[in-house]
């Protein structure tokens, strides 16, 4: 937390939140969007928030800040959507940073997901001799 709170107050620029696009990375906007979620800063969190939406963030980091910055419904909708879509399965530290609540939903997405393609596969053409 210490870093969070060094780089918002050594960026004063961040604390303004003026529209326009700012040179960080992913992981320093995640630290500003935490710092600014924790105390209250709306601006900074919306400018963090618009500032990630254009980055090709992990959809386990999406999903983790969504829930514990209250970003919004669309990033664990489209986090969870692309966690229950990909082949592999978490990992057991994907798990664990999720929580018991999300990879049990997970779980479900994923079902969801094979008995789809299953159904699909099964009513596909049939070649016939």
């Amino acid at each position: 937390m210490g870093f969070d709170f060094i780089f918002i107050v050594s960026k004063g620029w961040v604390l303004s939140a003026r529209d326009y696009a700012h040179d960080a990375s992913a992981d320093v906007w995640s630290s500003v969007l935490r710092v600014a979620h924790k105390w209250g800063f709306d601006k900074v969190k919306a400018l963090a928030v618009r500032e990630l939406e254009k980055t090709q963030m992990m959809p386990v980091d999406k999903a983790v800040l969504a829930r514990d910055c209250e970003v919004g419904n669309d990033w664990l909708v489209t986090a969870y959507a692309a966690l229950g879509a990909r082949v592999s399965p978490l990992t057991k530290e994907e798990g664990q940073r999720l929580g018991l609540d999300a990879v049990i939903q997970l779980a479900d997405v994923r079902e969801r997901i094979r008995d789809r393609r299953s159904r699909v596969q099964l009513s596909g053409p049939v070649a016939l001799p």
